[in-house]
């Protein structure tokens, strides 16, 4: 269970001071086998005898690891017992169930490895915060101990914040028990200490020195009601310094200090608490003695404290733009000035090991020494047969060695687990399929890691181009696949987006055709798929992109309004209009730039034909489209829509004040909620207005394409047939799936209550609801027919969702003068099409 508050989560992203991959040299295209050994780590699962239910988070200091976590009350009121990680020796030493490497072997299954990592768990910056590690060289802890941003889930009945527990407010009576451990990093000498804390308490920033002694920030909401008609909340902040036994050496009252919260803490390598707030900077002696303060004046603020191996201290934060600067606290100032390579968000910093600092991104960690060109890559996850998207801290404790914690889906617990470098030599040799793409999706780098475990031949390697895009450049890293394509370097999967030239790809037949695969696959049939959705993504009888799953953009409206057939023309939604009162809305709360948007791509298709090369921008249809837009405001105004307005937006459709309402079709819930709640009756997916009556639209939730020039061609599709396979089309819930098996049970699912199951194993069902203006609305299972009505329109359609962000540049662009009154709808509409016909004739 995650909860986060406003402030823990403005932290997280606080500390997620990231940077570029750009000069990395990261390869591309086809890579042997042997460039997939150099990085690869084993996992094992550290289980050492901690008196921990769950892990919050760690950090190192003193040459010593520090893990701590909480004891939650359970129902009863009592605290819960203590969960043992099935733990080893009670000497301390690490008991570690070795997990074979990739392809090594041995094998490369195991109990502990990645494959029970949660899918909801995501590796952005945001989410991890590495402000808590620790380079063992500098012997230091970095500001921000990842108690304050960690992602860690904690059980149910548990109190609202996870990293901090945030306990009913002046609940004395609620307790939780607060428990710190520390070992040496080879797991012996385990020590630790426990108390209790009250239910208006929470603990945050953790850090150490190399004394052993422990600092944390206790935060305490206080409501003083003495006043019932002017109740006051303070929140107290104390600065609490603890030994390694639990002996509590002093607290300091931060909020005397001027300081509201704070931002994170550090220890350097003098010993020297440093913590921050916004542009402040209190720094104290070890026995809570002030030592200095730093005031950034305006326009600066702190991300982040960090040290260089040598021990210079270094300050990340933001004013006119991006900063890294060397703190010098004699001067109680900033100086020298530090550069970092690319953007400054693709990448996780902390403290590294033989680096000044370690970066982590969704594929790999990094070293980066200040003042050097590159970065060096020394962990790549989907070569170690891992995610890495469940890895919330990491500490390098040798050249080889890390570390680390991780959300574990199957124990549903935060472990700590162990890193170390496999040999190249240990780790068999297979054939390398490239895969290449602008974003990671999750469920595709999950599926890659289970493809590289069960197959004995080939080996998928991730190349994500979105790490070469820059502040200053965010489309870097499309323009570096397309370079790669043009060059001939093209990977030979490639996961597709509207980012993507496609129709440029396809029309330049860089992409083989799939249908043979499929014909020649024993345990698939192109009978079994909806022939209409492999239809829209075939040229010419000949199948480029594999869309495994798909949504569906359209426009709804009431069928007494617009009869039960799909389609419609503008001519027939302006003569709607006119049988309308005055004030009714077309569509509701819609800007300009919309219409076009939905215009373009939901049916785009009147005015391009790709496969000729044709388009028809200045055709009446296009002009009374312009004029059709210039109906809608460019943008929001305070006055435009007021309270009224958004009080009565919940039943605009209900009672006619509105006529359609575009929307995305996922689901028959989707379906079901509109007709009986939005709308109150029967519905018509009629889509957006067109002269071809095609207003609907597929949208590829994922869509891939193997290359034509790839030499590993049916190693590609043995990637790649997985997802017409009944094991991943029976796994979708949400999205339209391609097979018609599915679809159909889909649909028989909708006609049924939804249930749960009790603690027994019994149904219990319930009914689906929804709220209009407060009143609750119980939406009744789909009938048969309803189910019908969805599956027929479904088959209906053949038209792709067209996102060419090119296309609409040009067109948004030049109507800008049409809707400003500076050229007339004629000469706009021409200008656009010559613009439009050189852009087709540039990309086919």
């Amino acid at each position: 269970m995650k909860r986060w508050t406003k402030g823990m989560l403005c932290l997280a992203l606080c500390f997620a001071l990231v940077i570029s991959g750009t000069g990395c040299g990261k390869k591309t295209g086809s890579q042997d086998s042997e460039a997939a050994k150099q990085h690869v780590f084993r996992e094992t699962v550290l289980e050492l005898d901690l008196p921990l239910q769950d892990i919050n988070s760690m950090f190192q200091a003193g040459g010593r690891i520090f893990v701590y976590g909480y004891v939650y009350p359970n129902s009863g009121g009592g605290i819960m017992p203590r969960a043992v990680y099935d733990l080893g020796a009670a000497s301390g030493d690490i008991a570690v169930p070795e997990t074979a490497a990739p392809d090594t072997d041995e094998g490369s299954s195991g109990e502990t490895t990645e494959t029970t990592e949660s899918a909801g768990e995501e590796s952005s910056a945001a989410n991890e915060t590495a402000a808590g590690e620790e380079s063992p060289a500098a012997d230091e802890t970095a500001a921000g101990d990842e108690a304050s941003q960690a992602d860690t889930d904690v059980p149910a009945d548990a109190p609202a914040d996870t990293t901090m527990p945030a306990l009913p407010g002046g609940d004395d009576s609620y307790q939780v028990e607060f428990v710190m451990c520390s070992f040496k990093p080879d797991g012996s000498d385990i020590k630790s200490f426990s108390f209790n804390m009250d239910g208006s308490s929470s603990f945050y920033n953790l850090t150490g020195d190399s004394e052993g002694n422990v600092y944390g920030v206790l935060s305490r909401y206080i409501e003083d009601n003495s006043d019932p008609e002017n109740i006051e909340y303070k929140n107290e902040l104390m600065l609490k310094q603890w030994d390694m036994d639990g002996n509590e050496g002093w607290s300091k009252d931060l909020a005397e200090e001027g300081m509201e919260y704070v931002g994170g803490m550090f220890c350097d390598s003098q010993n020297r608490l440093l913590i921050t707030a916004d542009q402040k900077i209190l720094v104290y002696n070890t026995d809570g003695t002030p030592n200095t303060s730093v005031d950034l004046g305006e326009g600066k603020y702190i991300n982040q404290i960090f040290t260089k191996q040598d021990g210079t201290i270094l300050v990340s934060g933001w004013g006119e733009s991006q900063f890294i600067q060397k703190l010098d606290l004699n001067t109680k100032s900033l100086t020298d000035s530090y550069t970092l390579p690319g953007s400054s968000f693709n990448y996780n910093i902390s403290p590294g090991y033989g680096y000044d600092v370690f970066l982590r991104d969704s594929q790999a960690v990094y070293g980066y020494n200040f003042g050097e060109e590159n970065i060096n890559e020394i962990f790549n996850y989907v070569d170690s047969d891992l995610t890495g998207d469940n890895l919330n801290n990491l500490i390098g404790i040798s050249e080889t060695e890390m570390i680390g914690t991780r959300y574990d889906e199957e124990s549903m617990k935060t472990v700590l687990v162990k890193y170390t470098k496999v040999d190249p030599s240990e780790i068999k040799d297979k054939t390398i399929i490239t895969l290449g793409c602008t974003y990671v999706d999750y469920n595709v780098k999950r599926r890659i890691v289970s493809f590289n475990k069960a197959s004995d031949l080939y080996r998928v390697r991730l190349t994500d181009y979105s790490s070469y895009n820059t502040e200053e450049d965010w489309q870097a890293g499309v323009n570096k696949l397309n370079t790669d394509i043009v060059s001939g370097n093209v990977p030979d999967i490639l996961v597709l987006n509207s980012q993507l030239p496609v129709n440029s790809y396809v029309a330049k037949g860089l992409f083989e055709d799939l249908y043979p695969f499929i014909d020649k696959d024993p345990d698939l049939e192109r009978a079994d798929y909806l022939p209409n959705i492999l239809e829209a993504f075939s040229v010419d009888g000949k199948l480029y992109q594999l869309v495994p799953s798909f949504g569906i953009q359209t426009a709804v409206a009431k069928t007494s309004d617009v009869g039960p057939e799909p389609g419609w023309t503008l001519q027939d939604l302006k003569a709607l209009m006119a049988t309308k009162p005055e004030g009714t809305e077309a569509f509701p709360s819609t800007l300009r730039e919309t219409i076009l948007y939905y215009a373009v791509g939901m049916a785009g298709d009147q005015f391009i034909d790709w496969s000729t090369g044709k388009c028809t921008f200045n055709s009446d249809s296009f002009k009374q489209l312009l004029e059709f837009a210039n109906e809608f405001p460019k943008e929001y105004t305070e006055d435009m829509y007021g309270d009224d307005y958004w009080q009565g937006y919940d039943t605009m459709f209900r009672d006619g004040r509105a006529v359609a309402q575009i929307t995305g079709l996922y689901d028959f819930n989707t379906y079901n909620s509109l007709k009986k709640a939005t709308f109150g009756e029967d519905i018509t997916l009629i889509g957006f207005p067109s002269d071809n009556k095609q207003g609907s639209a597929i949208s590829a939730d994922l869509s891939f394409a193997i290359s034509s020039k790839s030499k590993n061609k049916d190693g590609a599709w043995e990637f790649l047939r997985y997802y017409l396979t009944d094991e991943y089309q029976d796994s979708i819930s949400y999205n339209w799936p391609i097979s018609l098996k599915r679809l159909e049970a889909m649909g028989e699912e909708a006609m049924q209550k939804p249930y749960y199951e009790d603690e027994n194993g019994n149904k219990i069902e319930y009914d689906n609801t929804a709220y209009i203006n407060g009143v609750e609305i119980i939406i009744d299972p789909m009938t048969r027919e309803e189910v019908d009505v969805v599956i027929n329109f479904i088959k209906s359609l053949d038209q792709v969702m067209n996102y060419d962000q090119q296309l609409l540049n040009i067109i948004n662009e030049e109507s800008a003068a049409y809707f400003e009154g500076q050229k007339s709808v004629n000469e706009v509409a021409d200008i656009i099409q010559s613009r439009v016909q050189i852009y087709i004739n540039e990309n086919r």
